[in-house]
């Protein structure tokens, strides 16, 4: 189809915007994206491996949960897949988050890949183009509510944490007291420099300019279509990732970390025994510290945005 200039459009905006012409213009997008990200080689094996593997059901090809989590080799032991899948459903709706959750037809995955992999940028040339925000928003759950169960970070985990501040600066009681204020939305009473002790839940930042959905729209010639489309979409400052699921995702990143680029998942999951699986866990609560210090029931962008380019840059690489 043909791409929609809306500057040009002689109908008000609100007229033209229609979910049928969000899927216009995201089926331009993939588009592009298989025509200037993936070599033709690339493009006919993915194409392959995904009709190889999908379900149909009225002439539609798609992949299910399952079949992602066992395409990925995603151990069964550690759980992070619904979450995974909450993840390429979002970013298969790219750029229109109205459209999300999306089936994950092979222009759908192939959004995901190229979201995830970086390749975007032979398209989206226009500003910033920081995929933090699109992550956050993916995994994040836009409900008071949380959807997972709330594990905080093993009582152990605390201590010996407490233990090794105290052992450098005596900060462990002024963190703590950063936290409680946090939670009740209140200015940190320390200024440490820390994510932590910035409140979690600023409204006064510009939290909507999503700079990676703006590029995809701009390259449309659709500009004008994402402040609508925005109105469908929950304020990010509403919006948390449970904690139990980022620890599920944070194991599974820890089990993958030594892989080769060829190397499968199975050997190493294969190896996943209640011992391992424990010390995995230890390891992910000690790194969900530095998100969310104590028993707050997720993780808001603000601390995802500041800790993960300081701390965790190639999380997600």
């Amino acid at each position: 189809p043909q791409c929609v200039n809306w500057s040009a459009s002689p109908w008000p905006a609100s007229h033209c915007w229609s979910s049928l012409l969000a899927e216009q213009l995201s089926h331009e997008l993939a588009l592009r994206f298989a025509k200037k990200c993936f070599t033709p080689l690339e493009i006919t094996h993915f194409k392959d491996v995904f009709r190889s593997l999908a379900d149909e059901q009225d002439g539609m090809q798609y992949w299910k949960e399952e079949t992602l989590c066992r395409f990925l080799v995603i151990p069964d032991a550690l759980g992070p897949g619904p979450l995974i899948y909450q993840m390429a459903t979002y970013l298969g709706a790219f750029p229109f988050p109205s459209l999300a959750p999306s089936i994950l037809t092979v222009e759908a995955m192939l959004k995901v890949v190229v979201i995830m992999t970086e390749r975007y940028g032979t398209v989206l040339k226009r500003g910033k183009t920081d995929r933090n925000k699109l992550l956050f928003r993916s995994l994040a759950v836009f409900d008071r509510r949380m959807s997972s169960v709330y594990e905080k970070p093993s009582q152990e985990v605390i201590d010996s944490i407490q233990r090794e501040n105290s052992g450098r600066v005596d900060t462990s009681d002024a963190i703590l007291e950063d936290a409680r204020s946090q939670a009740a939305g209140e200015e940190p009473k320390s200024a440490l420099g820390f994510a932590i002790d910035q409140p979690a839940n600023d409204e006064e930042e510009e939290e909507d300019d999503d700079e990676l959905a703006l590029a995809a729209l701009d390259s449309l010639d659709a500009i004008e279509v994402f402040r609508y489309d925005q109105r469908a979409d929950t304020k990010i400052h509403h919006a948390q990732i449970p904690v139990d699921n980022f620890r599920r995702l944070i194991m599974l990143l820890l089990v993958i970390a030594p892989l080769d680029s060829q190397e499968s998942l199975s050997k190493h999951a294969e190896r996943l025994t209640d011992t391992r699986i424990e010390r995995l866990r230890h390891v992910a609560d000690s790194i969900l510290w530095s998100f969310t210090p104590e028993q707050t029931a997720g993780i808001f962008y603000q601390s995802f945005n500041k800790i993960i380019p300081a701390s965790l840059p190639h999380m997600f690489d």
